[in-house]
């Protein structure tokens, strides 16, 4: 007996990048500055999953530091240097291929005005959501900078200030938050003769759990036969950061075997069901990590 084994496959081809080049905006080549802060900025190449960008001092030709070496999703990487003559490359890359590196130069002079400088704030991020009250905050020092500035009010700097200003030497300051609310933060550079500008960041403290979800439809018992089930819940008052639900759905009553596991941003949720007996709940978590009480479990039947 002879078996004969078709098999058909469509092979998803990843496109070339060898071929291609990044082309840059800013800086330009052979730039000469004293603004130590620089946003590096190239044209987005169509088919490149990542970009990678690497500084080195003093050129690449004969390298004593490699500052940077990083892959970023962006086109565009914010970075402090001190005076000197650096190096620096990028190309775009996918799984398959990459570009070959566009290089370029550049050069900081040195400077003891800070007014055209820019602070660059690590962390946390802007508009970082956290349910934590006690928080470490960094920004990028500055070669000319003597000390910072520092400081947070609520819910902007229009708002109420929550300390009186600290002057550091540090690249740092940590707080404690005595209540959840909206909050910025900013810092400038400061020498005897100059300040650079704020560099203001946002804050959201949210410390309250997400309401316990409340199931809709179907209600509890129901019975179906269409396959499609449409899941309805309700968050109920919604006052702090934005919530996600996840929907379980089991095929038994002790919850050991998952049916369907969904993560949505809506009180929603449609699936195709075999027939059977199932149950489901929700549970939410909000943007700072605040997790619900899970809802009340409900029976549905699929004939």
């Amino acid at each position: 007996m002879l078996l004969l084994w078709f098999s058909c496959t469509r092979d998803f081809v990843v496109p070339d990048l060898e071929n291609k080049t990044v082309t840059v905006i800013a800086p330009p080549d052979s730039f000469i500055t004293t603004t130590v802060t620089l946003t590096f900025w190239w044209d987005e190449i169509r088919d490149a999953e990542k970009y990678n960008i690497q500084i080195v001092s003093p050129s690449f030709s004969s390298v004593q530091y490699l500052l940077v070496d990083s892959n970023l999703a962006t086109n565009k990487f914010t970075y402090t240097l001190n005076p000197g003559t650096y190096g620096w490359r990028i190309k775009g890359f996918n799984s398959a291929s990459s570009t070959a590196y566009t290089t370029y130069f550049l050069t900081i002079d040195s400077t003891s005005d800070l007014s055209s400088q820019v602070i660059v704030l690590a962390s946390p991020a802007n508009n970082y959501t956290t349910k934590n009250m006690n928080i470490t905050f960094r920004w990028n020092t500055l070669y000319n900078a003597s000390d910072y500035r520092f400081e947070i009010a609520t819910p902007d700097f229009n708002g109420t200030q929550v300390i009186s200003p600290v002057i550091t030497t540090a690249d740092s300051a940590q707080h404690t938050f005595t209540s959840e609310g909206n909050y910025e933060w900013r810092v400038r550079g400061e020498n005897t003769s100059s300040v650079t500008p704020y560099t203001v960041y946002s804050l959201d403290i949210d410390t309250a759990r997400p309401n316990a979800p409340v199931l809709v439809s179907p209600a509890n018992n129901t019975i179906l036969t269409d396959s499609v089930v449409t899941f309805y819940w309700d968050r109920g008052t919604v006052s702090g950061s934005a919530i996600q639900d996840t929907l379980f759905v089991y095929s038994d009553s002790l919850m050991a075997t998952v049916a369907i596991e969904a993560y949505t941003s809506n009180t929603s949720f449609s699936d195709t069901l075999s027939a059977g007996k199932y149950f489901w709940r929700v549970r939410s978590v909000d943007a700072a990590g605040n997790i619900s009480p899970y809802s009340n479990l409900n029976k549905v039947t699929i004939q």
